[in-house]
């Protein structure tokens, strides 16, 4: 789990100390969790795509090493064996009247901690997150969206869509392994969302997105935005530029890379 700089640290990101309440198989390779806390009840989500650092108890073990005073600072000293793991992960569904919000976790084995934690997780099971925060900035001034996503920034992408603009047309290009996992979307009203299909291919070694993204014919003032594979995400900011989309109107983020599971 690498550690955020200083400049990302920020006074006014709390830690929360919540449970599992539900988890469940959406399909083979994707589990959705539902937390619950007090403090989940008055939470102010700042984007469609608030997300959180879930710090998770240390392998092979079940109890918190964390609590409301975290810092990246006492994480960093504090000795591997008790160091908290985790990941970032996009809010799905939130509920306030509930306390509750629902994170959609990508299963690909024990390869990465939050896999391998949401493989296994219970009712009853702790967790804090650190967050939440937002990269989701869309321009005022944009005339249409087109959104670009594998699996793990689907949530993100289909909440923007839901809180974009009346009016604003919108494209989702969202990358998968079959139409047997597709993720769930909640209200998208009239955007149009393209599933493209890996079959078998692994994650992040495909040229999908980005032959997709080649094939629409962008304008400097569409809002292009991204949350894939590394390498993926940097063949889509070079068909961004080419096409001359404004560089106001490009926003595009690497959420994992093809040697580190996210």
């Amino acid at each position: 789990m690498s550690t955020p700089t200083s400049a990302e640290v920020e006074p006014v990101i709390r830690t929360l100390l919540t449970r599992v309440v539900a988890a469940e198989d959406v399909h083979r390779a994707l589990r959705r969790v539902t937390l619950t806390g007090p403090a989940l009840a008055d939470l102010d989500l700042p984007g469609p795509d608030a997300f959180f650092h879930l710090l998770l108890p240390p392998p092979g073990r079940s109890d918190l090493t964390v609590d409301e005073s975290f810092s990246w600072e006492a994480h960093a000293a504090t000795p591997a064996r008790d160091r908290a793991v985790g990941a970032y992960y996009t809010v799905w569904d939130h509920r306030p009247d509930r306390a509750e919000l629902d994170v959609l976790m990508v299963l690909h084995g024990d390869e990465g901690d939050g896999s391998a934690w949401a493989a296994r997780a219970r009712p009853g099971d702790p967790v804090a997150i650190w967050g939440p925060r937002t990269t989701f900035h869309p321009p005022a001034d944009a005339d249409r969206w087109v959104l670009c996503a594998d699996e793990t920034g689907t949530p993100a992408a289909g909440r923007a869509l839901r809180a974009r603009p009346p009016g604003m047309p919108a494209l989702l290009l969202a990358e998968t392994d079959s139409p047997s996992t597709r993720q769930p979307l909640l209200d998208t009203g009239d955007a149009e969302v393209r599933w493209l299909y890996r079959n078998g291919a692994p994650a992040g070694s495909t040229t999908l997105l980005e032959d997709a993204l080649a094939a629409e014919r962008l304008t400097p003032d569409v809002f292009v935005w991204a949350a894939a594979e590394h390498r993926t995400v940097d063949a889509l900011r070079e068909v961004a530029r080419t096409a001359r989309v404004a560089g106001t109107h490009r926003s595009l983020l690497a959420y994992w890379r093809l040697t580190t599971a996210r």
